[in-house]
């Protein structure tokens, strides 16, 4: 509020005024005028704000007042006249100095505001809050170059040692452009070092950065590990996480993993140290839940290519076959080539030693109950890695039911052991079959609880329906309700992504029966307070979904390979009935559980395959995306609203894309100055990734061309857009015979796009957030224009069906979809 800068003389212009205005006065004529723009009555503000300006004509203060007002009321244009008028007079008055900055801020005009401080400071260069507020300015224009000179000049005026910590960050951020810059950013922090100024944990972690980035890891190392670390770093679960992973990007395995041991004493469930123990014991295997790379100290850029969960890169498609520019298509599988040598027998014995330890520490802390599941799920962890090492197969499949017996009542059972199914689907396909129909026979074969209502009996028949669903549901898993496109069962040669799950005809929908008929039948059971709320049944209707699906995938291939012969109509047909008898079952579990996101995610889906673009709007709408959430989930209803759905859906959605980067522009970069304000500096930096992030933006610079797109149409067809002829210099204007609106779109396209194209690598700068985990099983990511996405799904005939030369992201062992084991895109 305009009521917290309020002080000092309130400014006069250079040019002469009528009379001296009186400072008591003139507070209580200023009074009710930031009262009335603070609570947003503009027009009040600008009646008494010209009242002032009668008497005085030249008062920055009030000019200042009236450019905000102004802005506020959509004069945008009038208001910054004004505001620079007030700036060209050179203000020194602080008040009016911190109500410019303010309009600034509010309209984006940062460079405005960079270069208003910085003849301020000019004029007084030792003013360290002159000084302070040039700095924020620079933060806020993210030009890392000035904030370092500048925080080096408040330094020199305060000695303030955090100041040189704002220097350092600036030096990191700027890194890429000046390696040069990490050496002296080292050079700075040892010296605080030695003055005895590293006094708390974000200077600890920031300088650990800055050694590890400056290729000074073995020193990050003993920072970490000395009295220092110990001392600023009270949190010894922190502490163990921060070393090892320093200790492991050194290739320290020894201590790596004394760190991961005395982690697991302080956090006996934390899933990534007892994979990492593995990964130590046996150094040779590749994990199969896959989890986020840990954070090391002091934080770290976001992958350039984060669109491939887990930054596991680009595939191209070539004569060949698939591959990769990075690694080979088996380690983007998750599978490793297994070395040969004497140490496999030794390394399963350590794995084995391992995964007994692990368990009988949980056990002595009182079992799952008090410290996780974990312990229980290493055992399957164990045995697939095992299996790499030439252990038989089964065991995998042994430990995975063993699993289920004991964990297969709680909620989370059957995503634990997806990245299981996953792998056993990939590399053996006959296996998950078998596996597949133990899990079915296992559920059909537990006996019944006794019927008692109320109390132990009813809790007894819900732990029964949860282990049946969940055996269902690892059945799913594994195939049995026609796969994923996550999984290529077999096919070493196809980058994960592109799969297509497909079941024979008749074969879906006998899957889907038997699972409704398992959801009708649990859905009572579950009923609780609140109806509304998603419950265990929930997945039987999603089994039933993905069946009828997968059936309707298997049809529209054999109509797409069938060219114009006979037979294609009757599959797309069959594809269609099965579309809309998926369509009838979702819709059964969302009218009992609104709020199950899955079960909209799929119906929104099926809709859009059906050419339903309203019916898919209408099924997403409820999930309320907005915020973050259109950076990462934009591309489910892209296709809707560019794919037969009306213009005011385009709109609609575009505009909380546009409310986003409006809400980014202003926000983070307050967020950032207030981080280095309290000395957060680790939050500094995320804040200055997070923008980085949104700025290249792919889904958000998506949105703005579908809109223009929207706008172009709607302006040539003389709807939706008004378009007014311009005689005597009033309505829209013409250029070179393009009216306003037109030109008006093509400039927000440009301006959308221009962060990501450079002359020489097209979008490479793009960041691709988008949260490809919540994609359906039966619907991949689609990488070309949004309003093709559902014509394409009905035309590919295989998962190779791409032309060569392309390049398409894939996703990596990361990606296990909505809530799984693994981390999603965002």
């Amino acid at each position: 509020p305009l009521v917290w800068i309020r002080r000092g003389t309130m400014g006069k212009s250079t040019k002469p005024a009528a009379a001296p205005p009186d400072t008591i006065s003139l507070h209580r004529k200023l009074d009710p005028i930031y009262e009335c723009v603070d609570t947003g009555q503009n027009k009040a503000a600008l009646k008494l704000i010209g009242d002032l300006l009668k008497k005085y004509p030249t008062l920055q203060i009030a000019r200042v007042l009236k450019g905000i007002t102004l802005s506020r009321m959509g004069m945008e244009d009038q208001g910054m006249e004004l505001c620079e008028e007030v700036r060209a007079e050179g203000p020194a008055d602080d008040t009016v100095l911190n109500t410019l900055a303010l309009f600034y801020k509010n309209v984006g005009a940062a460079q405005q505001q960079v270069e208003m401080f910085e003849q301020a400071s000019e004029r007084d260069p030792r003013n360290a809050e002159h000084l302070t507020l040039l700095f924020q300015a620079y933060a806020r224009a993210y030009d890392f170059v000035k904030q370092q000179q500048c925080a080096m000049k408040l330094y020199r005026l305060t000695n303030n040692p955090k100041h040189v910590m704002w220097a350092i960050c600036a030096m990191l951020m700027q890194a890429d452009a000046n390696p040069t810059a990490l050496a002296l950013a080292a050079g700075m922090c040892s010296k605080l070092e030695a003055k005895g100024s590293i006094a708390d944990r974000e200077s600890l972690l920031v300088y650990a950065r800055v050694l590890r980035e400056s290729g000074q890891g073995e020193k990050a190392l003993e920072l970490l590990e000395g009295d220092l670390g110990e001392r600023l770093l009270p949190m010894a679960a922190e502490r163990a996480v921060l070393c090892a992973t320093q200790a492991a990007a050194l290739g320290k395995s020894d201590a790596a993993g004394k760190h991961w041991r005395a982690l697991l004493t302080h956090a006996p469930d934390d899933w990534a140290a007892m994979s990492r123990v593995l990964d130590i014991a046996m150094p040779t295997t590749r994990a199969a839940a896959a989890h986020k790379p840990q954070v090391p100290a002091g934080g770290t850029r976001m992958a350039a290519h984060s669109h491939s969960v887990g930054g596991a890169g680009f595939a191209k498609v070539s004569s060949e076959g698939f591959r990769s520019d990075d690694e080979t298509v088996a380690e983007l599988l998750g599978r490793v080539s297994v070395k040969d040598g004497p140490d496999r027998a030794e390394a399963i014995e350590r794995g084995r030693t391992v995964s007994a330890e692990v368990r009988a520490a949980a056990d002595a802390l009182g079992g799952a109950l008090e410290v996780g599941r974990g312990a229980y799920l290493l055992d399957a962890e164990f045995a697939w890695r095992a299996a790499q090492l030439g252990d038989p197969e089964s065991k995998v499949g042994d430990a995975m039911m063993t699993y289920w017996r004991d964990f297969g009542h709680w909620t989370s059972c059957a995503r634990d052991l997806r990245p299981y199914c996953d792998a056993i689907r990939r590399t053996n396909a006959r296996a998950a079959r078998e596996f597949s129909d133990r899990f079915v026979d296992a559920a059909s074969a537990m006996p019944e609880p006794e019927r008692v209502v109320g109390g132990d009996g009813a809790k007894e028949a819900r732990r029964h329906l949860r282990r049946v669903i969940a055996a269902h549901a690892i059945a799913s898993q594994l195939g049995r309700c026609g796969g994923s496109w996550r999984v290529t069962p077999g096919d070493r040669d196809a980058p994960f992504g592109l799969a297509r799950p497909s079941l024979g005809r008749g074969e879906g929908r006998g899957r889907a029966a038997a699972a409704m008929e398992l959801y009708r039948r649990s859905k009572s059971t579950f009923a609780g307070p609140d109806p509304r709320e998603p419950t265990p049944a929930d997945t039987a209707a999603l089994l039933a979904m993905q069946a009828l699906c997968a059936e309707a995938t298997g049809h529209a291939a054999v109509a797409a390979r069938g060219g114009g012969g006979e037979g294609v109509d009757g599959s797309l047909r069959e594809a269609a009935m099965s579309l809309l008898a998926a369509a009838a079952v979702a819709e059964e579990g969302v009218a009992a559980s609104p709020n199950h996101a899955e079960l909209r995610l799929g119906l929104t889906s099926v809709y859009a395959l059906l050419g339903a673009a309203t019916a898919a709007r209408d099924a997403f709408a409820p999930l309320d995306v907005k915020n973050i959430q259109m950076d990462s989930m934009i591309h489910h209803v892209l296709p809707i609203a560019e794919g037969g759905a009306t213009p005011q859906v385009t709109f609609r959605v575009t505009r909380f894309a546009d409310n986003l980067r409006d809400e980014a522009r202003r926000d983070v970069p307050d967020g950032c100055v207030k981080a280095y304000e309290n000395g957060i500096y680790t939050k500094a930096l995320e804040f200055v990734d997070f923008h980085e992030r949104l700025r290249a933006s792919h889904s958000l610079a998506a949105a703005t061309v579908a809109r223009v797109r929207a706008t172009l149409r709607e302006t040539s067809c003389g709807g939706g857009v008004t378009v007014r002829e311009t005689r005597e210099g009033k309505g829209q204007p013409v250029y070179a015979g393009v009216p306003g609106p037109v030109m008006g779109a093509l400039d927000a396209a440009a301006k959308a796009c221009q962060g990501l194209l450079t002359h020489t690598s097209g979008m490479a700068n793009a960041r691709y957030n988008e949260d490809l985990g919540t994609n359906p099983v039966w619907h991949p990511p689609h990488h070309g224009a949004s309003a093709l996405a559902v014509p394409d799904w009905w035309t590919v005939t295989s998962r190779a069906d791409l032309p060569p030369g392309c390049a398409v992201a894939v996703a990596g062992a990361h990606d296990a979809g909505a809530g799984g084991a693994g981390a999603s895109v965002a």
